[in-house]
Formats: structure tokens, sequence, C-alpha cells
């Protein structure tokens, strides 16, 4: 993995596998109790973790202080977090990262439209492109494929897009928003742009002005929502786009839509 690209897998219950990632993210989600059984539990996850130098998440309400085996490292970790099912995807980049970077778990295979989307079964809201958008609205070190390896197995050319998505970057350009309906920005890593836009639940198309990024007659590869996105959330297209003199690209969105290109 090239420097500054650190996607991690946040894995629960499989076998090994050979990932193109620069560690393994275990999680404990919803560590909310505090009997006898979970606390012990919990603790030896932290630990291990931090034996191995592996990110550990553990989300739920409770304090854990551990060391490391060496007696070198100490780690206080508070746990605190609630979970929402609200599109929020369009909103967190106004409210949640005035206060700084995200830690978001993006990247999601299974999609759901806002009929199809269901609470008690791991998947994203909104669309394919909605997720892959999310690696460049994120603001986010520490980029995550939150699925199982297995499905990142069957989409390969989507994991390979992940895979590429820079961490650190060198200037960012608002484009467009409105809170709690859409935003688009610009992001640039060395000499490549990377734009992108998150629509809420009403389908839109905008106009991006893309006139300060300096880049018309620049080849693109581009993500957007697929034709048949509003019904089947998956439905993607991928393709080579020229950005036009005038530096104006028109982007639809479907309900719970996205879209990502990266100029050259």
């Amino acid at each position: 993995m090239a420097a500054g690209h650190s996607p991690f897998f946040g894995i629960c219950g499989t076998k090994n596998h050979t990932l193109p990632a620069s560690g393994v993210a275990v999680f404990s989600y919803l560590c909310t109790r505090k009997n006898i059984k979970s606390i012990p539990l919990t603790n030896q996850r932290l630990s291990a973790a931090l034996a191995l130098l592996t990110l550990c998440a553990t989300l739920g309400a409770k304090t854990y202080t551990l060391t490391s085996p060496n007696g070198r490292l100490t780690v206080r970790i508070d746990v605190d977090t609630a979970i929402t099912y609200s599109l929020w995807a369009d909103n967190h980049p106004l409210i949640r990262m005035v206060a700084g970077p995200v830690d978001y778990t993006q990247g999601a295979m299974v999609n759901g439209t806002r009929r199809t989307y269901s609470p008690g079964f791991p998947m994203s809201q909104g669309t394919r492109a909605h997720q892959l958008a999310q690696y460049v609205v994120s603001l986010s070190p520490l980029n995550m494929l939150c699925d199982s390896p297995s499905r990142y197995d069957r989409e390969p050319e989507c994991t390979r897009f992940i895979a590429s998505m820079p961490t650190v970057w060198d200037e960012t350009i608002p484009l467009q928003c409105q809170l709690g309906q859409y935003v688009a920005v610009a992001r640039r890593c060395a000499g490549r742009w990377y734009v992108a836009a998150l629509g809420g639940w009403t389908p839109r198309t905008l106009r991006l002005d893309l006139t300060p990024l300096r880049v018309a007659g620049h080849k693109a590869e581009a993500w957007s929502d697929g034709v048949n996105a509003d019904v089947s959330a998956t439905d993607y297209q991928r393709h080579t786009v020229t950005v036009p003199d005038d530096g104006q690209v028109d982007v639809h969105l479907v309900s719970g839509g996205g879209f990502v290109m990266v100029i050259e």
C-alpha cells in the first residue's frame, strides 16, 4: 500500500484473507453491558489488538485502560457511541467534520434504496456510488472497508478503487452544498484531483463548476449511479469522461445517490 493510503477492513467471523489493506480493524459493537461476562471479554479483545498493533474499535459505554505487553505503551479508551439509521452522509461534512477528521465506516457492498434498506441487515443506505464518493467527501485519515472480505473478493473493481484512495490531501475546494440535501467537494492529492458528490433522498442534478481546479480538457475516470440505481442501489457505472472547456460538469444523483471522479 502506498504511503498515505490506509484502508482497514472491519472483519467479524471470517477466515484469513489476503487483503489490499494496511491492517485489520476488529469491532465490538454496542458493548453497553457492564456485567462480569462482557468486561473481561472486551479487555481480552483490546489486549490482543494492542499486542498485535491492530486497530480495535469498541463501541459501547465504558472506559478501558490497557498496557502493552512490554509495559511501554498505555492506552486509555473512552467508549461512547450513538447509532442512528438516517442518511447522514450528506450532513456530517457540514456538522461533524467542523470539529475535524472523522472515523466513518464506509465501503459497503450491500446497498439499499430508501424502500429496500433494512436496519436489521448489514447494509448501507444509498447507492454504491454514494459509498464510493464518501472516501472523498469524508476527511478520514484512516479509511475503512466495512464489509466482509468475501464481498470485496466479488467486487474487485470497487475494491481497487477504494484501495487507491488517498487519506492525506494537499488542497480542498468546496463546490456546492445544502445542509441535509447534498454536498460536493474537490480534493487534491499531488497532481490528481478527486471530485465527489453525495445526495440525500431527493433525486437531483448538480452542475459542478470545476474552473478553480484548472482541469479543462483533462481525462477523468468517473463512478456514478447506474441506470437502475433508484431500484437496485448496487447498480453503478464506471466511465471515462473529459472535463469540458468551460469546466462545467453535470452530475445526476438518484435518491440516496453519489458521484466520484478522479481527474488525471
